[in-house]
């Protein structure tokens, strides 16, 4: 895989609408901004105001309206659903507040779960578990997801997200059901992945956030502001 270029992400007039009872109501609004390779962006606002929506369009998870969202080069919504399907297996690590990890798999399951293997191979296994060891949890690869607190599935999913090694890496609301310590620790390991080169960008509501990253976005009803 090549390495991502400058200006790793850019948007284009970027536009998300949805109908409300026979009108047209915009969560995202002619949007344009740009992202460079390596860095550690914050995406700020509060609930309802299009974070996450905007993030969802960044991932290649949600069609805008209209608008362009660029990539390493590559126009993602003129792509086909399986080549965006591809896009994001090799680009992009996705960490969900709600971790989204399924509860009838191991840590060691769950982290491999991206590697797409149907029965784990030794050389797999060993990606997956040096992972798991990063965020400290090699001791519990062998443990349901609820038999661990939410900070330690919070970090299963963060080692879900990087065992592909990608370039960019997308988090929303990390911390929002963590307490302040561990959320601390959390946003610690994403800016040790951001100094390895990783570009990281997290949507949250929490301004303490903000501190760990090299720059920060404001959304609201829709519109950004850098």
């Amino acid at each position: 895989m090549m390495k991502p270029v400058d200006h790793f992400i850019q948007v284009h007039d970027l536009v998300k609408t949805y109908a409300d009872g026979g009108r047209s109501v915009s969560a995202i609004d002619q949007v344009n901004l740009s992202i460079d390779d390596g860095e550690f962006v914050t995406i700020m606002g509060r609930s309802g105001s299009g974070k996450s929506t905007l993030l969802s369009m960044l991932g290649a998870l949600m069609r805008p309206t209209s608008g362009k969202v660029v990539v390493d080069s590559m126009d993602l919504y003129s792509l086909g659903s399986e080549q965006r399907a591809d896009f994001r297996s090799e680009y992009i690590g996705f960490i969900f507040q709600s971790f989204q990890l399924i509860p009838y798999l191991t840590v060691l399951e769950n982290v491999s779960l991206p590697m797409a293997v149907t029965g784990l191979k030794k050389k797999k296994m060993d990606m997956a578990m040096a992972v798991i060891d990063r965020v400290g949890l090699a001791d519990k690869h062998d443990r349901l997801p609820d038999r661990l607190s939410g900070g330690e599935q919070e970090r299963v999913a963060i080692a879900r997200a990087i065992v592909n090694h990608p370039p960019l890496i997308l988090a929303d609301e990390p911390t929002g059901n963590l307490d302040t310590d561990t959320a601390g620790r959390i946003m610690e390991q994403l800016a040790s992945l951001n100094r390895e080169g990783h570009t990281i960008v997290v949507v949250t509501h929490n301004p303490e956030m903000e501190a760990y990253a090299s720059r920060n976005i404001r959304v609201r009803d829709g519109r950004v502001s850098a």
